[in-house]
Protein backbone atom coordinates (compact mmCIF):
# COMPACT_ATOMS: atom_id res chain seq x y z
CA UNK A 1 0.00 0.00 0.00
CA UNK A 2 1.32 3.39 -1.06
CA UNK A 3 1.86 5.76 1.83
CA UNK A 4 0.02 9.09 2.02
CA UNK A 5 3.29 11.06 1.97
CA UNK A 6 4.20 9.42 -1.33
CA UNK A 7 0.93 10.61 -2.88
CA UNK A 8 1.59 14.14 -1.64
CA UNK A 9 5.10 14.20 -3.15
CA UNK A 10 3.75 12.84 -6.43
CA UNK A 11 1.06 15.54 -6.57
CA UNK A 12 3.63 18.27 -5.87
CA UNK A 13 5.85 16.90 -8.67
CA UNK A 14 2.95 16.91 -11.17
CA UNK A 15 2.05 20.51 -10.26
CA UNK A 16 5.67 21.68 -10.65
CA UNK A 17 6.01 19.85 -13.97
CA UNK A 18 2.85 21.46 -15.32
CA UNK A 19 3.94 24.94 -14.19
CA UNK A 20 7.35 24.49 -15.83
CA UNK A 21 5.81 23.44 -19.14
CA UNK A 22 3.38 26.38 -19.09
CA UNK A 23 6.16 28.92 -18.35
CA UNK A 24 8.35 27.48 -21.12
CA UNK A 25 5.57 27.88 -23.68
CA UNK A 26 4.55 31.43 -22.70
CA UNK A 27 7.93 33.09 -21.96
CA UNK A 28 9.17 35.51 -24.67
CA UNK A 29 11.86 34.38 -27.08
CA UNK A 30 15.36 35.82 -26.51
CA UNK A 31 14.95 38.18 -29.47
CA UNK A 32 11.62 39.49 -28.16
CA UNK A 33 12.90 41.01 -24.94
CA UNK A 34 15.44 43.81 -24.57
CA UNK A 35 18.89 42.87 -23.37
CA UNK A 36 19.78 43.94 -19.88
CA UNK A 37 21.24 47.44 -19.85
CA UNK A 38 20.36 48.07 -23.53
CA UNK A 39 19.99 51.74 -24.49
CA UNK A 40 16.70 52.50 -26.26
CA UNK A 41 17.00 53.89 -29.79
CA UNK A 42 16.50 57.64 -29.70
CA UNK A 43 14.39 59.50 -32.23
CA UNK A 44 16.25 61.73 -34.70
CA UNK A 45 16.36 65.47 -34.02
CA UNK A 46 14.29 65.82 -37.20
CA UNK A 47 13.57 63.71 -40.26
CA UNK A 48 12.94 65.18 -43.73
CA UNK A 49 13.46 64.26 -47.39
CA UNK A 50 16.41 65.85 -49.17
CA UNK A 51 14.41 68.45 -51.08
CA UNK A 52 12.96 69.84 -47.82
CA UNK A 53 16.35 71.32 -46.89
CA UNK A 54 16.72 74.62 -48.75
CA UNK A 55 19.66 76.21 -46.97
CA UNK A 56 22.50 75.89 -44.47
CA UNK A 57 24.32 78.39 -42.28
CA UNK A 58 27.53 77.33 -40.57
CA UNK A 59 29.43 79.47 -38.06
CA UNK A 60 32.87 78.95 -36.54
CA UNK A 61 32.96 81.39 -33.67
CA UNK A 62 36.65 80.81 -32.96
CA UNK A 63 37.89 81.68 -36.46
CA UNK A 64 35.02 84.00 -37.35
CA UNK A 65 34.22 81.99 -40.48
CA UNK A 66 30.59 82.09 -41.62
CA UNK A 67 29.23 80.10 -44.55
CA UNK A 68 25.69 80.36 -45.84
CA UNK A 69 24.35 78.24 -48.69
CA UNK A 70 21.04 78.26 -50.51
CA UNK A 71 19.49 75.74 -52.86
CA UNK A 72 19.44 77.04 -56.43
CA UNK A 73 18.18 75.77 -59.77
CA UNK A 74 19.14 73.00 -62.19
CA UNK A 75 22.05 75.00 -63.60
CA UNK A 76 23.37 75.92 -60.14
CA UNK A 77 21.97 73.40 -57.62
CA UNK A 78 23.66 75.13 -54.66
CA UNK A 79 25.05 78.65 -54.33
CA UNK A 80 27.00 80.49 -51.67
CA UNK A 81 25.50 83.64 -50.15
CA UNK A 82 28.15 84.26 -47.47
CA UNK A 83 31.11 84.93 -47.46
CA UNK A 84 30.85 85.40 -51.24
CA UNK A 85 28.06 85.27 -53.80
CA UNK A 86 28.38 82.54 -56.39
CA UNK A 87 27.96 78.88 -57.24
CA UNK A 88 29.03 76.19 -54.77
CA UNK A 89 30.39 72.69 -55.20
CA UNK A 90 27.02 70.96 -55.50
CA UNK A 91 28.40 67.45 -54.87
CA UNK A 92 30.06 68.42 -51.57
CA UNK A 93 27.06 70.38 -50.34
CA UNK A 94 24.56 67.68 -51.27
CA UNK A 95 26.69 65.08 -49.48
CA UNK A 96 26.67 67.25 -46.36
CA UNK A 97 22.91 67.82 -46.64
CA UNK A 98 22.31 64.07 -46.80
CA UNK A 99 23.94 63.67 -43.39
CA UNK A 100 21.42 66.19 -41.98
CA UNK A 101 18.25 64.49 -43.19
CA UNK A 102 17.73 62.58 -39.94
CA UNK A 103 20.49 63.26 -37.38
CA UNK A 104 20.06 60.60 -34.71
CA UNK A 105 21.60 61.09 -31.24
CA UNK A 106 23.84 58.43 -29.78
CA UNK A 107 22.50 59.35 -26.36
CA UNK A 108 21.72 62.23 -24.06
CA UNK A 109 22.99 63.62 -20.76
CA UNK A 110 20.26 64.98 -18.46
CA UNK A 111 20.41 68.78 -18.24
CA UNK A 112 23.68 69.42 -16.36
CA UNK A 113 23.99 72.38 -13.99
CA UNK A 114 27.19 73.51 -15.75
CA UNK A 115 27.69 73.37 -19.53
CA UNK A 116 31.35 74.42 -19.41
CA UNK A 117 32.77 70.85 -19.14
CA UNK A 118 30.97 70.02 -22.39
CA UNK A 119 32.16 73.12 -24.25
CA UNK A 120 28.58 74.33 -24.52
CA UNK A 121 28.75 77.42 -22.30
CA UNK A 122 30.18 79.17 -25.38
CA UNK A 123 29.81 76.71 -28.28
CA UNK A 124 32.57 76.98 -30.86
CA UNK A 125 30.43 76.11 -33.88
CA UNK A 126 26.79 76.25 -34.87
CA UNK A 127 24.88 74.72 -37.77
CA UNK A 128 21.49 76.06 -38.79
CA UNK A 129 19.36 74.11 -41.26
CA UNK A 130 16.65 75.91 -43.24
CA UNK A 131 13.61 73.95 -44.36
CA UNK A 132 10.79 74.69 -46.76
CA UNK A 133 8.09 76.85 -45.23
CA UNK A 134 10.50 79.17 -43.43
CA UNK A 135 11.28 76.71 -40.60
CA UNK A 136 14.82 76.38 -39.27
CA UNK A 137 16.63 74.20 -36.72
CA UNK A 138 19.97 74.92 -35.04
CA UNK A 139 22.56 72.73 -33.36
CA UNK A 140 25.45 74.17 -31.33
CA UNK A 141 28.65 72.10 -31.11
CA UNK A 142 30.81 71.82 -28.02
CA UNK A 143 33.71 69.49 -27.28
CA UNK A 144 34.34 65.96 -28.45
CA UNK A 145 33.87 63.45 -25.63
CA UNK A 146 37.06 62.36 -23.77
CA UNK A 147 36.76 58.87 -25.25
CA UNK A 148 36.27 60.34 -28.74
CA UNK A 149 33.68 59.52 -31.35
CA UNK A 150 30.88 61.87 -30.27
CA UNK A 151 30.26 65.60 -30.08
CA UNK A 152 28.50 67.23 -27.17
CA UNK A 153 25.80 69.40 -28.75
CA UNK A 154 22.90 71.52 -27.58
CA UNK A 155 19.57 72.09 -29.29
CA UNK A 156 17.49 75.21 -28.54
CA UNK A 157 14.53 74.37 -26.32
CA UNK A 158 16.12 71.15 -25.07
CA UNK A 159 17.95 71.15 -21.75
CA UNK A 160 19.69 67.81 -22.18
CA UNK A 161 23.13 67.58 -23.76
CA UNK A 162 22.86 65.54 -26.95
CA UNK A 163 25.57 63.18 -28.17
CA UNK A 164 26.05 63.17 -31.95
CA UNK A 165 28.32 60.78 -33.79
CA UNK A 166 31.45 62.65 -34.91
CA UNK A 167 31.61 60.86 -38.26
CA UNK A 168 27.96 61.62 -39.07
CA UNK A 169 28.57 65.39 -39.03
CA UNK A 170 32.15 65.48 -40.33
CA UNK A 171 31.07 66.28 -43.91
CA UNK A 172 29.02 69.22 -42.66
CA UNK A 173 31.72 70.74 -40.44
CA UNK A 174 34.36 70.22 -43.13
CA UNK A 175 32.57 72.89 -45.20
CA UNK A 176 33.90 75.44 -42.68
CA UNK A 177 37.47 74.19 -43.00
CA UNK A 178 37.51 74.28 -46.80
CA UNK A 179 34.77 76.42 -48.35
CA UNK A 180 32.83 74.60 -51.09
CA UNK A 181 33.94 76.58 -54.10
CA UNK A 182 33.06 74.81 -57.35
CA UNK A 183 35.86 72.63 -58.71
CA UNK A 184 38.17 74.35 -61.19
CA UNK A 185 37.36 73.06 -64.69
CA UNK A 186 40.17 71.21 -66.39
CA UNK A 187 41.31 73.21 -69.43
CA UNK A 188 40.74 71.39 -72.68
CA UNK A 189 43.86 70.55 -74.65
CA UNK A 190 44.29 72.30 -77.99
CA UNK A 191 45.71 69.87 -80.54
CA UNK A 192 49.03 71.05 -81.96
CA UNK A 193 49.28 71.21 -85.75
CA UNK A 194 50.75 68.09 -87.30
CA UNK A 195 53.33 67.96 -90.02
CA UNK A 196 50.69 67.01 -92.54
CA UNK A 197 48.32 69.68 -91.34
CA UNK A 198 50.79 72.59 -91.38
CA UNK A 199 50.17 74.86 -94.38
CA UNK A 200 53.02 75.13 -96.90
CA UNK A 201 54.21 78.72 -96.95
CA UNK A 202 57.33 78.10 -99.05
CA UNK A 203 55.56 78.94 -102.28
CA UNK A 204 56.39 75.58 -103.89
Amino acid sequence: MIRRSTWVLLAVFVVLLGATMLWTRTRPAPGDRPAAGATPTLAPLWSVPSNEIVGLRLEDRESGTVLELRRGDEATPWRMVVPVEGPADAARVEWAVNSLLAPRPRGTIPAPPDLEPYGLASPSRQVTVYFQGGVSKSVAFGRISPTGGVFYVSVPGQGDVVLLNEISVSDVLSLLESLPYPPTPTPSETPSPTATGTPDTSGN
